[in-house]
């Protein structure tokens, strides 16, 4: 009997096991409607290491079932973390917050390896262009989380270390230009709003704000900016909740640009080139965060700005900027090291 039950038990495993992977979404170019974002797929350009790690994230995107398991996830962390979808949390006031940040926030994605790599890489980066005469920035920017952690649900536990600052910690020792400024950004957070309540992303004056530390480490001057200013009702996060507008409403915060540059979008919003006859040669390469920051950089530099986190160092090399600025916000932190982590093999 105790054989049979043994014999049952392992054909549910299998069976399990089996279905998921014989239902494997393999069809390219797949979008998950609910999450508003493209599944995704193996990387075959960018070295053994980055393809290993997109392998795993089509698996995990793709594999059988998957809205199913992420019903039941759903339901749960909504019952333990106050959450309203598999990525959406609750805050207080209004507040939405993405569960993607809950590794920086909680610390669990803290380790001395990790750390030690990311340093590595970075410095790597630094070096390199030091041999070219070129000047190196790192501009990391807080997770929404990191700065409205008042308005976090009570349950979720902060951690008193974060990573970021370790990082940035280590290497400003070891000279390589870094900024981080979470405190910065808590200090001004109560005059006026600094990232979108409904969205996962942050405006023109959290930008600013972090922007400052940079020109000061450059030995650049911090100037004003002229604002403009236009409510919104929705965001990222409310379209993964699937609900229409809730009362709350956010100032949607863009710079204007310097009237004397001109600002090309080269591959609409992939690819901008800002022309500024006055301005520092330079090459950015950023996330989705630094979209705002575009206006702002046209004031002091000259050169392409990229969406993406692949330093095209071949590119950067024949072009000789006299600054190379890569940006994103801490939670891109891993997919911004695995794109450059072959720069430990040149």
């Amino acid at each position: 009997m105790r054989k049979l039950a043994d014999f049952i038990l392992m054909a549910a495993l299998i069976v399990m096991i089996a279905v998921p992977v014989l239902l494997l979404n393999t069809k390219p170019d797949q979008i998950s409607v609910s999450e508003n974002r493209t599944l995704a797929e193996p990387n075959l350009h960018g070295g053994p290491n980055l393809l290993m790690q997109t392998i795993g994230d089509s698996i995990d995107d793709r594999i059988g079932l998957r809205s199913t398991f992420m019903s039941i996830y759903s339901a749960v962390v909504y019952d333990t973390l106050q959450a309203k979808h598999t990525d959406v949390i609750d805050g207080d006031d209004g507040w939405l917050f993405y569960i993607n940040d809950i590794p920086d926030y909680s610390g669990t994605n803290i380790s001395d390896a990790t750390v030690a790599h990311y340093v590595n890489v970075l410095t790597a980066i630094d070096s390199w262009c030091k041999e070219r005469d070129i000047q190196f920035v790192l501009w990391v920017g807080p997770n929404k989380s990191a700065v409205y952690d008042n308005c976090m649900p009570d349950g979720i536990r902060q951690a008193e270390t974060n990573r970021t600052e370790l990082i940035v910690a280590q290497l400003r020792e070891a000279g390589v230009m870094a900024s981080y400024e979470r405190d910065t950004m808590i200090a001004h957070r109560d005059e006026q709003e600094l990232y979108y309540k409904l969205d996962t992303h942050w405006n023109s004056y959290a930008a600013r704000y972090t922007m400052e530390d940079v020109l000061t480490q450059l030995g650049l001057p911090v100037r004003a900016f002229s604002y403009i200013e236009t409510p919104v009702i929705e965001g990222d996060l409310m379209t993964m909740l699937g609900t229409g507008y809730n009362g709350v409403y956010s100032l949607e915060v863009e710079t204007e640009p310097n009237p004397n540059a001109t600002i090309e979008a080269l591959e609409s919003d992939v690819h901008h080139y800002i022309h500024n006859p006055e301005g520092e040669t330079f090459m950015a390469y950023r996330d989705s965060f630094g979209r705002v920051v575009i206006p702002m950089y046209s004031y002091y530099f000259t050169g392409d700005v990229f969406w993406d986190f692949d330093i095209d160092f071949a590119l950067v090399e024949e072009n000789a900027p006299k600054y190379l600025i890569l940006s994103c916000v801490e939670r891109f932190f891993d997919a911004m090291i695995r794109a450059n982590e072959d720069i430990l093999n040149q």
